[in-house]
């Protein structure tokens, strides 16, 4: 959406807001007063399906939290339907309570603790056009797919449903009231524009009921995690290969810097654990742990086998072996780091 439709959308948002709480003295009129009998039927019922127009507009999601495979979120979301049954001769519109007429009662399937922040009103205007507007905030479930972590992309769902079947009413997106607030105050993701889809939702085998799927696509913003993580334990590992430059006589210093590269490379990844839930599947940085474990171990595993050549007078094979892995290993790392994050994730 262009920017100054978003800034038009958040006006709209922003004076439906105030109007539905009774803080401003001007707007449509108040007071509307319609038959009980337009509550209980949908409209057009007998006619087709009743069609809702949906538009979301995102303020903020302040988290996103990957343990608990959840994200907090503030949205607007908007739905435009006609009713004729509410068609009046007045000049401008007025504003009803939801229970007062009908409304398609959309819940939130994936929320867990949402808050609606506004009064449960409706916008009549005189020729039976009805908008529902509210603000909804409150953490949603989030099923994660870590597989790339932490070079990974979501897609964070808002799952609208309504309680009647897809032959008596649609939800479709409004593509025009479709946006995302220019800033948002998460650091560690960016978020793109929102897509709309609709669909069914199935709620026992062989009953379905209408659905408008909001998906807004989030991709994580690595740097953290490579300057953080990635870069010092590769440091780590580089490390590790000090020992091929000291002399296989030097038995302590050489098991010393394997086992103490080895011992910070378990560190790292304790301290990476709490920040992600347990999983069945290797992510990519899990490949990346394995594979850097693998050849500290390997470094340490030299020296033992050097240092024992040396003691058995075969020096100059110990030397081989010494000159041969300063350019094995730097290969190996490379065919680790490049195999780890190529889109690869192993199932256990």
């Amino acid at each position: 959406m262009p920017k100054t439709s978003r800034i038009v959308f958040a006006l709209l948002m922003m004076s439906f807001s105030l109007l539905a709480q009774g803080q401003t003295g001007s707007g449509p009129e108040l007071g509307c007063q319609f038959p009980d009998s337009v509550r209980h039927a949908r409209p057009g019922a007998g006619q087709g399906a009743t069609e809702i127009r949906v538009g979301v507009y995102l303020l903020d999601i302040p988290k996103i939290d990957d343990v608990e495979q959840s994200y907090v979120a503030d949205i607007f979301l908007r739905y435009d339907w006609n009713d004729e049954r509410l068609a009046n001769g007045r000049d401008t519109p007025c504003t009803v309570l939801a229970a007062d007429v009908w409304n398609p009662d959309v819940l939130v399937v994936n929320r867990r603790t949402v808050e609606r922040q506004m009064n449960e009103v409706v916008e009549v205007q005189p020729d039976g056009a009805v908008r529902y507007v509210q603000r909804f905030y409150g953490t949603f479930s989030l099923p994660l797919d870590l597989s790339r972590f932490p070079f990974d992309k979501q897609q964070l769902p808002v799952t609208l449903v309504a309680r009647y079947t897809p032959e008596e009413l649609k939800l479709v997106p409004d593509d025009e009231l479709v946006a995302v607030a220019e800033k948002l105050s998460n650091p560690n993701w960016s978020i793109g524009e929102p897509v709309l889809s609709s669909g069914t939702y199935k709620v026992v085998p062989g009953r379905a009921i209408a659905q408008l799927e909001i998906l807004f696509p989030a991709e994580r913003r690595s740097a953290y995690y490579v300057w953080k993580l990635i870069v010092p334990m590769s440091f780590v590992v580089f490390m590790s290969w000090a020992a091929f430059w000291i002399s296989p006589q030097n038995i302590p210093s050489r098991i010393g810097l394997s086992a103490t590269s080895m011992l910070t490379l378990i560190a790292f990844r304790l301290a990476l654990g709490s920040s992600l839930p347990p999983i069945p599947y290797l992510t990519e940085f899990d490949v990346f742990t394995v594979g850097a474990t693998m050849l500290v171990f390997a470094a340490l595993m030299q020296a033992v086998v050097t240092t024992a050549l040396w003691d058995r007078e075969r020096k100059q094979l110990a030397h081989r072996l010494n000159h041969v892995s300063k350019l094995l290993f730097p290969v190996a790392f490379t065919v680790v780091v490049v195999f780890s994050f190529s889109r690869f994730a192993i199932p256990v």
